[in-house]
C-alpha cells in the first residue's frame, strides 16, 4: 500500500540525536492536513499512521525522547530546519 507518491523522509521508526545527545523515535507519522478523528489510520508496532484519502505528502511527525513516553509533534518543515540546522542528526537503525 503507498500512501503517499512522494517520499518518506521520516519514516515510522527513524531515529535521531539532538545536540544535547539526547535519542528520540519516530512513532507516528502524518499525512496532509489528517486529524485524529477525521482520517483514516493504521496502528502497526512501530507507531501510528494518519492519513487522508487523497495522495498528500508527510506533513508531520510525533517522537518520543528514549525513556519517556510523552509524545510531541512537529512538522515536516520545523524537523527539516533542525537537521539542516545541525540541530540534530540520524541514528542508523539498530543504534
Amino acid at each position: 500500500m503507498t500512501l503517499s507518491k512522494k517520499s518518506i523522509r521520516w519514516p515510522l521508526g527513524c531515529r535521531f540525536i539532538d545536540y544535547k545527545k539526547r535519542r528520540f523515535t519516530i512513532r507516528k507519522i502524518v499525512f496532509g492536513n489528517a486529524v485524529e478523528g477525521q482520517c483514516n489510520e493504521i496502528c502497526i508496532d512501530e507507531g501510528l499512521i494518519l492519513f487522508n484519502a487523497s495522495n498528500e505528502p508527510q506533513t508531520a511527525v510525533g517522537f518520543v525522547q528514549d525513556g519517556s513516553e510523552e509524545m510531541k509533534t512537529i512538522s515536516v518543515d520545523e524537523l527539516e530546519e533542525l537537521y539542516r540546522s545541525n540541530n540534530i542528526d540520524y541514528l542508523p537503525y539498530g543504534t
